[in-house]
């Protein structure tokens, strides 16, 4: 007998955009503790009242901005998908907005990845997009002591996850998918032989057919699934498509219906046990080298590179001790991940004896073919041996040093010069992202020292939008001989009250160019200079 749970996320996408600003959150706080300034910079995320943004996201067809989700409060406002992007704003209060761009395929990646998640509570587990999962727990409640309990503890452990869900276990996958959706109890459990009774009072979309189909019964009074089941089988392929027919029996159990699981991938991992305890260093030492050839070996084969080793130092006697190393790309080089682990190994207690060793790559990434020699003079290796070399580089800094004091420049989406460039620890940083690395910069030039804060000045320009001819900086004052601009610079509604500004590239008498602004009734700043 088939038991399949299918859990419903009904706001799947608004809580993916919730969950990244809550680690985002986390993270700026960390860096702003870490750099001890006393000031936390309001993030402006919130409309007036001190309420939430309402989040619509959207996608973009043609000349015009869809909203494709959307969060409750918009919900309430008489937000619906389908709706222009211009429409959904007249129904909310000004300011109270957040627009995003719905990215479907990281929400995609990230439904495979709450499935591989979900593989503890049952081994058949497959993505059901574009917000559920569905489960085979047949037989599952004998270990989890029913199949409510089963119910109760998926649940709760997605909810722990941050995310909102609805579930029903059912003997068919269409009869749990109507009743996770459609269903009156957040969590249901339909019994064998209760598929019918389930299904009749819900809705036609229960039934997963196609929108034509459902318009066209909706047209002749159809608005039930049990009105559907009243209708003549030999009428339904005929007047409403044979799209109707197979899903109304692959829901009562007369037609199947597979499930096609995730395959999480076994890690990869190597592990010595010794003939008996040993305290010797050395010999600790010769096992993890050779563990570390092996799991390079495993990883050729792969065709993948370790992002990040986990060793596990145990015996008879001994606490197991566990030393972890992160890489920030992907490598498979037997001496560097040996140097990474080395001197981590050789502060590990091993009075007690060690009797078993083990190594597993926990994180691994695809390395792609690269050709180690070229038919030309010198020793050279190229970009990718020189971004290997870099990248080995900061993992021996960060070994040393600390992941957190290890940072890199990241390309951030703002209006703001001040905002652009941001530091963060390098192994939170992807390595396209980190500057230079292939991300969008706004086309400009710019000073070779930005200053953190513009420094507020006094100026005069001859004409209202004109080029500044005078300064009072820092207590001096400057006779401006020339001067280009303005370039102007939108403001960021959304995180903060502030108009455009008005940037000139100008230089004093005395040779030096200076990157001034005019902000509206602000007044005038400086905000860096060139060298």
């Amino acid at each position: 007998m088939a038991r399949v749970l299918s859990l419903y996320l009904p706001m799947w996408h608004v809580d993916l955009v919730r969950r990244r600003d809550r680690r985002e959150k986390r993270r700026e706080g960390r860096g702003a503790a870490k750099v001890g300034s006393g000031v936390r910079e309001k993030s402006g995320r919130r409309g007036g009242g001190g309420r939430p943004p309402a989040i619509l996201l959207v996608t973009t067809i043609g000349q015009r901005r869809i909203v494709e989700r959307c969060c409750e409060s918009a919900l309430a406002a008489g937000v619906r998908a389908g709706m222009t992007l211009a429409h959904a704003r007249a129904l909310l209060p000004e300011g109270g907005v957040r627009v995003e761009e719905l990215r479907a395929q990281q929400s995609e990646a990230a439904l495979r990845s709450l499935a591989a998640w979900a593989v503890r509570y049952s081994p058949v587990v497959a993505p059901d997009p574009p917000d559920g999962l569905l489960m085979d727990v047949s037989g599952c409640e004998r270990l989890y002591g029913g199949e409510e309990k089963i119910v109760a503890m998926v649940a709760e452990g997605v909810r722990r996850l941050g995310l909102r869900v609805r579930a029903a276990v059912a003997p068919t996958v269409g009869c749990a998918w109507a009743v996770a959706r459609y269903g009156r109890s957040e969590r249901a459990v339909v019994l064998e032989g209760e598929e019918r009774a389930a299904l009749v009072p819900l809705p036609v979309g229960a039934l997963r057919i196609e929108p034509e189909a459902e318009a066209a019964l909706e047209e002749v009074g159809v608005e039930t699934v049990g009105e559907v089941m009243a209708l003549p089988r030999s009428a339904l392929p005929v007047r409403f498509g044979a799209g109707v027919l197979r899903r109304l029996d692959q829901a009562l159990g007369a037609a199947p219906e597979l499930i096609e699981p995730v395959r999480p991938v076994e890690p990869v991992r190597a592990e010595w046990v010794l003939s008996g305890p040993t305290t010797s260093l050395e010999a600790v030492c010769l096992v993890v080298r050779e563990l570390v050839g092996r799991v390079c070996e495993e990883l050729s084969r792969r065709e993948s590179g370790a992002l990040r080793l986990e060793l596990v130092l145990s015996g008879p006697e001994m606490r197991p001790a566990r030393v972890t190393a992160s890489l920030s790309r992907g490598s498979r080089n037997p001496g560097h991940l040996w140097s990474l682990l080395r001197a981590q190994v050789e502060r590990v207690h091993v009075a007690d004896g060690v009797e078993e060793v083990s190594l597993t790559a926990t994180r691994v990434c695809r390395l792609r073919h690269e050709q180690v020699e070229r038919w030309v003079d010198g020793e050279g290796e190229g970009d990718g041996a020189f971004a290997g070399a870099l990248g080995e580089f900061v993992d021996t800094l960060v070994g040393r040093l600390g992941a957190e004091r290890v940072v890199a420049m990241e390309v951030a989406e703002s209006h703001r010069p001040e905002r652009v460039m941001r530091l963060r620890p390098w192994g939170e940083v992807g390595w396209d992202r980190r500057a230079g690395g292939g991300a969008a910069v706004t086309p400009g030039d710019r000073p070779s020292v930005l200053f953190e804060r513009p420094e507020a000045v006094q100026a005069i320009a001859l004409l209202p939008d004109g080029v500044p001819r005078w300064l009072r900086w820092r207590g001096m004052e400057h006779n401006l001989v020339d001067g280009v601009g303005p370039e102007r610079i939108g403001g960021e509604w959304w995180r903060e009250r502030g108009g455009e500004r008005d940037y000139f590239r100008v230089r004093d008498e005395r040779g030096a160019w200076l990157w001034v602004y005019r902000e509206g009734e602000r007044g005038w700043f400086v905000h860096g200079v060139w060298g």
